[in-house]
């Protein structure tokens, strides 16, 4: 744990809720990085002053520009600036695109600028500048920056430079230029740099900052803000002294045996003061999401995300799960991941490895009340394999074709699976024996009610189900000659079927238990979900709203706040439904209990485990 430095100097200010503190080790930086918590820089006069961090750009119109300029992230700015007659909006989403574009007044006319991700909007002089390379200090791409002046109400790019180094966070201080720069791997600047490509070096570090904001004050100071910390830059004959800042609640974290990267490190805080407990998780950067909706795998498989007590509390990964991870499948609390080496299952909130794969597990995952399935795969066959969760030996089962397909989690322990280019259904139980039934075509999905298992085949004309007993009812649709079947979703007392008509117009229709519909539709589906309680959740196609049908027949209509928007549906058990909106932070949840929809991003403030 570290210590505040108690020391007071003479015309030493400190932020408010701040205190100096040791340089932070690079463990501690790395920790602090994983969240969100940072603050913009300023100085009054020479006194060092930090802020909330600066909101998102607010322009007094909605723009109307080419969105597919912007790949799926729609005509949100990243950065706003106001120019004498214009607003210039800059948009910079990575590899998903990105644009300067200028705009009158009032937004009613606007052309484009550059056609490529653009940050940085920094007046200078009668200039505007703008950077094209790299908005992050992690990639090391040379920077171009434009420059732009007005002539006749119209900015014009009159000439651009290029320097080696990717520069964040430009500042124009007393009409010179300054950034940061990243010089190497794990090496930054602060720089001075001119129009004609020269850098000079004011001050390095040898680490990992993430940049959030810059400042100079009148005597040459300069304060940097970055994730948990503020680091003043105090100038010297020779060079700049640093001084670093850490709130009170926070002077130091302290890291669990299994998260030596500090994904939850938890924050400790001066004696007598309470320590920062929250942290900030972002479900909607997921890479994969349990059948329930309740766990999810965000990105880069760090840690898993738990949806319980109307929030999202994050879990440590097993530290040997390390490797390909984008699958997950649970059971309420019990979760069961097939990572690259071992499969993993979390019970009782204590991880154990159920055994190696000796290959890939193959297509999905599925875990029951007392086994979990796999279906493992090498080069030169497949076989099943259940691993008993309660103990005892796994369950292997020798695969009669090439490539399985799917495998879903049956009434009582077993699994059911399809196969390659087979017109079967086969079925491994909990004896090891794999009972093979013929269909007429393939499987092209499977899924399961609360009496029996469902499943649709690939010829688009067949569906059906195998009650309990194991019988097979197989059906022939009747619906229009265009049509056809596209999948089948178990509910509670029967199941969703998803029908096209005419190659067009999707229509859901509910099947009862005998496999006969009764008459309840959803029609002009774009996509859906069917929740454990049976209800199917269906965006319409004229997207900003969503449909709530049950199995009794009501219907429930939500206007969505992200209208205009194609959706991803996660429900919650109890809790209602998960949206997420291609639109960047744009995302809720529709909330049974309060009754109403939760308008917010997909972004929760978490409790420490």
């Amino acid at each position: 744990m570290m210590h505040p430095v108690l020391c007071f100097i003479f015309a030493l200010t400190v932020p408010p809720q701040f205190v100096q503190i040791p340089p932070p080790s690079g463990a501690q930086i790395n920790a602090a990085r994983f969240g969100t918590r940072s603050w913009r820089v300023h100085f009054a006069g020479n006194e060092f002053r930090t802020a909330p961090p600066p909101e998102k750009p607010t322009i007094p119109f909605s723009p109307a520009i080419d969105t597919a300029t912007m790949g799926s992230y729609g005509s949100a700015p990243t950065e706003a600036l106001h120019v004498p007659g214009s607003w210039l909006l800059a948009y910079y989403h990575g590899e998903f695109g990105g644009a300067l574009w200028q705009f009158n007044e009032n937004g009613s006319v606007g052309r484009m600028l550059l056609g490529v991700p653009t940050y940085d909007l920094t007046p200078y002089g009668t200039m505007v500048l703008a950077e094209t390379g790299s908005a992050s200090p992690f990639f090391f791409k040379p920077l171009r920056i434009h420059e732009f002046t007005q002539r006749n109400a119209t900015w014009l790019e009159v000439a651009y430079v290029d320097f080696p180094y990717n520069i964040i966070a430009l500042r124009n201080f007393k009409s010179q230029l300054y950034g940061i720069a990243a010089l190497s791997y794990q090496k930054l600047a602060l720089v001075n740099i001119d129009l004609a490509g020269h850098i000079r070096e004011l001050w390095n570090f040898d680490g990992d900052l993430t940049i959030s904001d810059l400042a100079m004050s009148q005597a040459g100071d300069f304060a940097i803000s970055v994730p948990g910390y503020v680091v003043r830059l105090r100038k010297r004959a020779n060079g700049f002294k640093p001084s670093w800042y850490a709130p009170r609640d926070c002077v130091g974290r302290a890291f669990a045996p299994d998260d030596p990267q500090g994904l939850n490190a938890r924050c400790i805080g001066l004696p007598g003061t309470p320590s920062y407990v929250h942290r900030y998780l972002t479900p909607a950067s997921r890479i994969a999401v349990s059948g329930d909706g309740n766990w999810m795998l965000p990105c880069c498989g760090q840690a898993l995300l738990h949806y319980s007590g109307g929030r999202w509390n994050s879990t440590i990964l097993p530290p040997e799960s390390a490797g390909y991870l984008n699958r997950i499948e649970d059971l309420g609390n019990d979760v069961f991941i097939p990572a690259q080496k071992f499969l993993w299952l979390r019970r009782d909130r204590t991880w154990s490895r159920l055994g190696p794969t000796d290959g890939t597990c193959g297509p999905a995952p599925a875990i029951t009340s007392t086994i979990a399935w796999c279906v493992m795969r090498t080069t030169d066959r497949d076989w099943i394999t259940g691993y008993r969760i309660n103990g005892g030996k796994a369950i292997t089962i020798e695969a009669t074709a090439a490539k399985t397909q799917l495998i879903y989690p049956g009434l009582s322990g077993d699994a059911w699976l399809s196969e390659d280019g087979r017109p079967l259904i086969a079925h491994a139980t909990t004896a090891g024996v794999l009972q093979e039934i013929q269909l007429k075509s393939p499987v092209q999905s499977v899924s399961r009610s609360e009496h029996a298992v469902w499943f649709s085949e690939t010829d688009g004309s067949h569906y059906g189900f195998i009650d309990s007993a194991g019988t097979l009812h197989e059906m022939v649709w009747t619906g229009d000659p265009g049509g056809i079947v596209l999948s089948v979703a178990g509910a509670s007392a029967g199941a969703w079927l998803r029908e096209s008509f005419a190659n067009s117009r999707v229509v859901l229709r509910h099947l009862n238990g005998t496999g006969a519909g009764d008459n309840l539709y959803v029609t002009n589906v774009s996509n859906s979900i069917v929740a454990p309680d049976g209800d199917v959740w269906a965006q319409s196609t004229n997207f900003p709203t969503i449909v709530r049908r049950s199995e009794n027949g009501s219907t429930t209509r939500y206007l969505l706040p992200c209208a205009g928007k194609r959706l991803q549906l996660l429900h919650a058990p109890n809790n209602g439904i998960w949206f997420l909106s291609q639109e960047p932070h744009c995302g809720g949840l529709i909330d049974l209990n309060a009754v109403h929809i939760r308008d917010l991003p997909l972004v929760e403030q978490v409790d420490y485990q």
